[in-house]
């Protein structure tokens, strides 16, 4: 594929997703990411790097706008004082029972009550 084609597939994809985020309320990114995936598979991109670099071209994209997003309501709300301090608990709380869930945190743990190796 072209560079011109995957700058025109880009900007219908992105049209796209623009009038569906408009009219649907949907994200873009539901629309972005499999096109990326599937242009960097036509490019020959191995299908596992081509789905984490997809994703993360979605992120890289969402990012700014979220940090745009907050500094706007920032400035128009005010501090939003405990309501961040509150999800960020709870997210942090989730987080951690997540991994615990997952023994990330009981593999961790062991690593660092194990006993030192005697010689």
């Amino acid at each position: 594929m072209s560079i011109f084609a995957m700058i025109l597939l880009g900007l219908i994809a992105g049209a796209g997703a623009g009038v569906l985020a408009g009219l649907l309320g949907i994200g873009g990114g539901i629309i972005i990411v499999p096109v990326v995936y599937f242009g960097l598979l036509h490019n020959g991109t191995a299908p596992n790097v081509a789905a984490h670099i997809a994703v993360a071209t979605s992120l890289a994209a969402i990012v700014p706008a979220a940090i745009a997003s907050f500094l706007g309501h920032w400035r128009a709300v005010g501090h939003p004082g405990d309501r961040v301090l509150v999800t960020l608990a709870l997210e942090l709380e989730h987080a951690f029972v997540d991994q615990l869930h997952n023994g990330e945190l009981h593999r961790f743990a062991a690593l660092l009550l194990r006993a030192p190796q005697q010689n």
